[in-house]
């Protein structure tokens, strides 16, 4: 950079990724006097993605045996930067535990720091318990792809249950099992 005396220069630099940053200024002129300013550094921090229990919801407050209801996720970015082409899976069960994914991958393609977006499935719900997992960024085990200031939420899980029932139609007589 070519610099006159007591002119302000100012240098725009962008496309950091999160981290620590350190910079200085070195001067010199044509007479070969240098001189090189004290470091300084800043850090940009990472995404951080965030599910909770509470954050899972269900259309449906009591649904019945193979009835379609929707899930809704609302998937959060409490870090310092943009995260971008996150995955999102939906889950009956634990993933960790042999689960089974429920309408494959869900792709948001940029989640701003601070700002939340809800996703939505539709699911068909089972006898017994429904134990729903949903997961930003996986795979969990292996911190996901998107490299975040905190790797240990984003994984939740909510369950709600779904009663057998019987009807009995005509006329009906004895014990019944």
């Amino acid at each position: 950079i070519n610099a006159t005396n007591n002119v302000l220069q100012n240098i725009t630099k962008s496309g950091f990724s999160s981290g620590t940053y350190y910079w200085n200024v070195t001067c010199a002129d044509l007479a070969g006097n240098r001189n090189t300013s004290v470091t300084w550094n800043f850090t940009i921090m990472a995404p951080d993605l965030v599910i909770t229990s509470a954050n899972i919801q269900f259309n449906e407050s009591s649904p019945e045996e193979g009835k379609n209801i929707t899930v809704y996720a609302n998937i959060y970015n409490t870090g310092g930067s943009p995260a971008y082409n996150v995955t999102v899976q939906f889950w009956r069960g634990d993933p960790d535990s042999g689960g089974t994914q429920i309408n494959g991958n869900k792709t948001i393609s940029a989640l701003t720091n601070g700002n939340n977006i809800t996703l939505n499935i539709t699911y068909a719900t089972i006898i017994n318990e429904n134990n729903i997992f949903v997961v930003a960024d996986p795979p969990t085990a292996t911190n996901g792809t998107i490299v975040e200031e905190n790797e240990s939420n984003n994984k939740a899980n909510t369950s709600f249950s779904v009663g057998l029932y019987q009807v009995y139609a005509g006329n009906t007589t004895g014990l019944i099992d």
